[in-house]
This record gives structure tokens, sequence and C-alpha cells, in this order.
């Protein structure tokens, strides 16, 4: 399978809504090159932004649909809390409105729950991937996660600090404090033992809240998985190593080789393409707060492109 890299003038972001049940899941859609679509699922309070790096390299081999689920990211949610199984059905729900019937499923921290809960109800799923998966049950209590959370933080890349206070600020605190109690009840331990999907388990180096043992136990239990470490990477590791991250996705998606940085820009972030890209980030979180999908797009397709332009190097600020 030859990889088809995107260029600044090819690349264009579409923002679709999926209504299901009073609510809406956000839709951020790239068209890529040929090969198995990727749906992607974020974490608790965050949204689709956390994949702003793996995107553009996943993008060569296929399409990229990133998932922004209610509750999180400026979007209401139910007058309930929703479970994990609500989730799993409203990404199950954006599938079939995508026509997406086997597309290779990557969840992030609390998004690897939603995601083996859908493989496990959804068996026609051939491949998923859970990236930094939780939560162990040594964790599961609201003080022993943060405290975990706060331990990875100190290895994160301060893009990815930034990136989290703003999208905790967008989810808002009753938001999250009404989640966190269906994340730490659910025992993924058990329901991954119904995945028939061939599961990829991906951790970083230094993630104290996807611990080792707490993998090991995952991959024992599900019936077809296997893990791989990142090395001097933290729970966000798709985001501080995003490259190291695609191709594993990638050859676990089937492709023949694996992803190449797109051959656009001078692999540097200069203060110029700095200036671009927080002038989209601004953009894209006015456009949240109206509920503006067109100037969302806009934003979005900007932020892209400049990731493309300066080659996809981490900025330094």
């Amino acid at each position: 399978m030859t990889a088809t890299h995107p260029t600044l003038t090819s690349v264009r972001v579409r923002v679709e809504r999926v209504h299901t049940d009073g609510t809406y899941t956000r839709v951020t859609c790239l068209r890529g090159g040929p090969g198995p679509a990727f749906v992607l699922v974020p974490g608790i309070g965050m949204g689709v932004g956390i994949f702003e790096r793996l995107a553009p390299r996943l993008l060569p081999h296929g399409d990229v649909f990133a998932l922004d689920l209610p509750g999180f990211a400026g979007i209401r949610t139910h007058d309930r809390a929703l479970s994990i199984a609500d989730y799993a059905r409203l990404v199950d729900a954006a599938l079939e409105h995508l026509h997406l019937d086997d597309p290779v499923v990557i969840g992030h921290s609390m998004g690897t729950q939603v995601v083996t809960e859908l493989a496990a109800s959804r068996p026609g799923l051939s491949r998923i991937v859970l990236i930094s998966p939780v939560v162990a049950p040594q964790q599961r209590a609201p003080l022993r996660v943060v405290g975990a959370f706060l331990l990875a933080a100190l290895h994160e890349p301060i893009g990815v600090t930034l990136l989290a206070g703003v999208s905790y600020v967008l989810t808002g605190l009753r938001s999250f404090a009404a989640t966190l109690p269906r994340m730490l009840a659910y025992r993924m331990e058990d329901r991954i033992a119904d995945v028939d999907a061939d599961t990829l388990i991906v951790r970083g180096e230094y993630d104290t809240i996807s611990p080792r043992s707490w993998i090991d136990t995952l991959v024992r239990r599900a019936p077809t998985a296997s893990a791989r470490e990142v090395s001097r990477a933290a729970h966000s590791v798709m985001h501080g190593h995003a490259e190291a991250v695609a191709r594993l996705c990638v050859v676990h998606a089937g492709a023949e080789e694996a992803v190449d940085p797109p051959p656009v820009g001078a692999g540097r972030w200069t203060l110029r393409l700095s200036a671009y890209a927080l002038a989209a980030r601004l953009r894209e979180i006015t456009a949240i707060l109206r509920g503006d999908d067109t100037a969302l797009e806009r934003a979005k397709t900007s932020r892209v492109r400049v990731a493309l332009a300066a080659g996809d190097v981490e900025p330094a600020t």
C-alpha cells in the first residue's frame, strides 16, 4: 500500500454533527490516502485537539475522523451523566452515520474504555488501538487517579499541558465531575474479554496512570492483544511522540509501510508559523463557544495546514 502524502492546499477539514438522543457528537473529518479509515476517540474532558499531531501522520494512509463527545469540548450533555456504554452507543451511531463498517478505532485514556465497550458490542470491528488505557484497579478512587495524572503530567510537553487546560475549561467542572465516577467504575479488564477485534495497546514509559502491570493484565484478558511501550513518553504519548504512535497504528492497520513525515515545510516552527497556529487556536475556541461549525472548519483547517508547513514538529511554546 503506497502512502499518499497530504499537501498544504489539499488538506481541508469538514465538521459534522451526529444527533442522537437530544445531544450530538461533533465529528472532525479529514480525507486522506488509500487504506482503512481511522476513528479517534479522546479521553475524559478532552477534545479532539489532543490528536492534532497524530491525525496528520495517519492521513497518508486513510481518512481520519475525530469525535468530540457530549459533555466535552463545549458540547452540552443530557441532564443525566452518561455511562461508558452510553458513549459507546454514540460512537456506534457516528460510525453508522459516516458509513464506516470496519474502521480502525483508536481511543485514548477514558476513550479506551469507550472503544473497548464499542468493540465488545460491535463484533464487526477487526482492529482497535487502546492508547494509555485506564483505570488500573489500585487507582479507582478520585484522589489516587488525580495523583497518578499529576505525576504523569511532569513528563508531558508544555503543549499538552496548555491544551489540557483549555479543554478542561471548555468541558466545565460539572461535566467532568459527573463523568469521573463512571470512568472509575468501568471494569475494563472484564469487558475486554468480550472483544474479538485484534487489539493493540500502547503506553508511554513514564505513564503512571497506565502502569505496566495494568497493561499486562489487559493483554492476558483480551482474546487477541499485543502491547507496545514508547520510550520517554507519558500519558499523552500520541501527542509528544506522534510519529512513533502513528507508525504503530498504521502497521496494526495492515499497511505495508510506516508513516513518514509529510514532505513539506522546514521541520521547524518559525515565529510566523507559531503566530498563525495561536491565531487559529483562538478562532477554534471562539467557534466552539459560539457553536459555529463553519468557522470551526476554517480554524481547524488552518491548524492542520500550519502543522504540515512546520513539518509537524512540536513548537517550543
